[in-house]
């Protein structure tokens, strides 16, 4: 491990320009994983005026949100559990939120992809897509990178397809 003490504010250590960890108090060490065969020489080391992600977006935002949002999607499928024997099995665990359909159907794989700070989702219906954090006035939302569609709606309009006579609605 690395150990670097530093005395600054609001301020980013970037190794190879991966922003390594965000630091916020005023005096603060860093413990870094180096490993033996790549290890960590100075010229490798800098510091950042911010820790911009994709759109200016933190990777601690990025987390928050994404998490936020599987959990909150997890939510609203697992209610739906007890009347739609459509859903055979849901999970949310480690960035993955996982919804078995059944053989007819198929699954739906919804994951975090933290280098690139998006939720891509494998869909049965519509097959695999990738979605980048968004922010528009305080609303948080996830955009298609190639369709510009919303992964909100997009799934909501899936999942009312697959459960017939059910309206889902997703945050």
């Amino acid at each position: 491990m690395f150990r670097l003490s530093v005395a600054s504010s609001s301020r980013c250590l970037m190794v190879n320009s991966h922003v390594m960890r965000r630091v916020s108090a005023p005096s603060a060490q860093c413990i870094l994983p180096v490993s033996a065969s790549a290890p960590l020489v100075a010229s490798q080391v800098r510091w950042a005026a911010s820790c911009p992600g994709m759109g200016g977006f933190t990777d601690i935002k990025y987390n928050d949100a994404a998490d936020g949002w599987l959990d909150d999607t997890s939510d609203v499928i697992d209610t739906l559990c007890e009347d739609y024997p459509q859903i055979s099995d849901i999970s949310n665990n480690g960035g993955v939120l996982t919804l078995d359909m059944g053989e007819d159907i198929g699954t739906f794989i919804l994951n975090k992809q933290a280098p690139k700070r998006q939720l891509w989702l494998s869909s049965p219906i519509s097959g695999p897509s990738h979605y980048d954090m968004m922010d528009e006035e305080g609303r948080v939302w996830w955009k298609c990178d190639k369709t510009g569609r919303d992964l909100s709606k997009l799934l909501e309009k899936e999942l009312s397809e697959v459960l017939k006579g059910c309206k889902v609605s997703l945050p």
